[in-house]
């Protein structure tokens, strides 16, 4: 129970009821925020009762034995993980509270080398990062303020949300139409509390590499009245970029860019993929959704959490390693500059829901959900503005309160709701804020990510192996983790390895060719020969050129060719032609070409994925220019694919 709940319900029991004018006058809060807090109570409190309105007065009506047992019973095993200690003792550290480890010990109920050992942890992992973390007194932090900014951003979810009522903060809202969701109410006023302590301790901003851009957004002028004091412009910047981030109904965004870039994403992933797409218009509407609630925090560079990052990265490993290539390459989007993983991982589950096989097959429409929420409107509203942030492709059809939920009779995919109704089938139970935990679930029913029933936290696991272990290389052990635990299934025959399909017979090297024709045929002659291939196919590679440009040139001196399967594939296979004299491709001078010839949307993206990668690092691209056997692009391939 937050201290403020507490102290309100001990307010209740010891003058036995109190008025709700009196509430306020003691705590100083808005009506709102107490019948939040009264709900929050209750829902600690429910197996013993309630706090209500009885003739006039708040009070307990239940049973106060056990009241007074949930009361004093301590939280279990609420710090037993190093990631909940951190998150605790980060938040004093945030706010620069004086505590001592004996104090941190006992509040936290574990020993006093745990908590030296957790600090130790968090100095060695913020001194990565570049910031430190001194004592004099009280714990501070130093280093790159950006860095510290950061740090702060990523852990506003571990924060004690609560209902904002600064009149400031709710004008500059309502006066520059944002129309911001509670949840961004609650993480601007935490941030404005930060800056305001940072600065004070002279630790305000003094570059900022977005000025110039921040500058452009039309409340640069205004932001400073958030704050009870002055700032320079590269604070004005920073939090006006900050504000642009957040989830708003007026996010200062041209839509035409994000239409192109849209287009440019999908038409990118289909060429360098050789995917076809089905429902390519609804993909597109929904990345344009995504994109416009995402946009400004990607070109701004403000950090975002995604608690799924490495669930995706391993269970979609060859999916997101395509969609990050393309997002990465400044020359097709010099506008995503900078995109963290972190959102790369959200996009690329959008191409996987569009895509997979089954869902090919299927033609799945877009999910309906039902919210219910039993604590009210207001945290019903906050569920819904979190559904809309992380899943913009979901229909919401209704919020209906739990009361009148056994009457609903129409149709509907899911029902998330934040306590489990017997009565319906469907139910995704979710707290109103959600947690990494609810969002893996709900990508799990939503978006068809099954992990059997099976939800880790793939990071708190390796902390826990940290502290008792030593752990030489933490990637593959992740690896290793979540292919045991998710049982993944990725079979040799379905979804062949590099190193299957460019085999000896199908690697050709040369001196020249005359023209980028004749280097596609030559590279393409062993699956021609092999009948991998049609001739036909040869053709149609070649047309597809001269229709779309050197789209196969996927980077310097290496192409990529291919067409649609149903163009003359027979099966899976690749082929690879290395030249020592470039030759010409539209303007583009190649050296490499690899043929590929896939078969359908999905088996040929490990090794697709796996090739892409390895052509995508400079020094690989000139070791397989100078190799004059075939034996020494097997080895590079072999060697590659074992590192991966």
């Amino acid at each position: 129970m937050k201290e403020r709940d507490r102290e309100i319900l001990e307010e209740i029991l010891n003058k036995e009821g109190m008025t709700l004018k009196k509430l306020l006058e003691i705590f100083k809060i808005s009506k709102r925020t107490l019948y939040y807090s009264i709900q929050e109570i209750n829902d600690y409190i429910r197996v013993a009762g309630m706090v209500k309105r009885v003739d006039k007065k708040i009070t307990f009506v239940g049973d106060m034995k056990k009241l007074k047992e949930i009361i004093e019973a301590p939280p279990q095993d609420m710090y037993f993980d190093y990631v909940k200690r951190k998150a605790f003792l980060l938040k004093k550290i945030f706010m620069e509270e004086e505590f001592t480890i004996d104090q941190m010990a006992e509040e936290l109920l574990v020993s006093k080398n745990t908590i030296f050992n957790t600090i130790t942890a968090i100095k060695e992992e913020l001194s990565s990062q570049g910031i430190t973390l001194r004592n004099d007194g009280y714990y501070r932090l130093e280093g790159d303020e950006n860095k510290i900014r950061e740090l702060f951003i990523v852990h506003l979810d571990t924060q004690d949300f609560f209902v904002v009522q600064d009149l400031k903060i709710l004008t500059f809202d309502h006066g520059f139409k944002l129309h911001l969701t509670d949840i961004s109410l609650f993480y601007l006023s935490m941030l404005l509390d930060f800056i305001s302590l940072r600065i004070e301790r002279g630790a305000a901003l003094q570059r900022y590499d977005f000025c110039t851009e921040a500058k452009k957004l039309p409340y640069f002028h205004d932001v400073e009245k958030l704050l009870y004091i002055e700032i320079n412009e590269y604070e004005k910047a920073y939090l006006s970029a900050y504000i642009s981030s957040l989830s708003n109904r007026n996010p200062h965004i041209k839509e035409n860019l994000i239409i192109k870039i849209v287009a440019r994403l999908v038409e990118q992933f289909k060429q360098k993929t050789s995917i076809y797409i089905e429902n390519e218009e609804k993909l597109k509407q929904n990345l344009i959704g995504h994109f416009l609630a995402s946009y400004n925090r990607i070109r701004f560079q403000i950090p975002v959490v995604n608690p799924l990052l490495e669930e995706i990265k391993e269970k979609y490993q060859n999916l997101f390693t395509m969609t990050k290539l393309i997002l990465e390459d400044l020359e097709l989007f010099p506008e995503l500059k900078g995109i963290r993983e972190d959102e790369i991982a959200y996009i690329s589950t959008y191409f996987g829901a569009y895509f997979k096989e089954d869902t090919i097959k299927e033609k799945k429409q877009q999910k309906t959900v039902l919210i219910v929420c039993h604590k009210g409107v207001i945290l019903s509203k906050i569920l819904e503005s979190q559904i809309r942030e992380y899943f913009p492709f979901i229909q919401i059809i209704a919020a209906v309160p739990i009361k009148d939920i056994i009457r609903y009779n129409n149709k509907y995919d899911f029902i998330i709701s934040t306590v489990d109704l017997e009565e319906k089938e469907k139910v995704i139970v979710v707290n109103p804020i959600f947690t990494k935990y609810d969002l893996q679930l709900l990508y799990e029913k939503l978006m068809g990510y099954g992990g059997e029933g099976i939800k880790i936290d793939i990071n708190l696991l390796m902390s826990i192996v940290g502290e008792y272990a030593t752990i030489h290389n933490e990637k593959k052990l992740k690896q290793e983790i979540l292919q045991k635990i998710y049982k993944l299934k990725k079979k040799e025959s379905e979804e062949p390895m590099l190193k299957e399909l460019l085999t000896a017979n199908h690697i050709i090297h040369r001196k020249r060719a005359d023209d980028w024709e004749e280097a596609i045929k030559t590279a393409a002659a062993p699956l021609v020969e092999d009948k991998s291939v049609d001739t036909c196919y040869v053709d149609a590679m070649i047309k597809s050129v001269y229709k779309h440009g050197p789209y196969i040139v996927l980077t310097d001196y290496f192409a990529l060719p291919h067409a649609r399967p149903e163009d003359g594939v027979q099966r899976l296979s690749m082929s690879m032609l290395i030249l020592q004299d470039p030759v010409d491709l539209l303007g583009k001078p190649v050296h490499i070409f690899v043929v590929l010839g896939s078969i359908d949307n999905s088996s040929h993206l490990r090794a697709l994925a796996s090739l892409t990668e390895f052509m995508g690092k400079e020094e690989n691209i000139k070791n397989v220019i100078a190799s004059r056997t075939t034996q020494e692009i097997i080895h590079m391939i072999h060697k590659n694919e074992e590192e991966v």
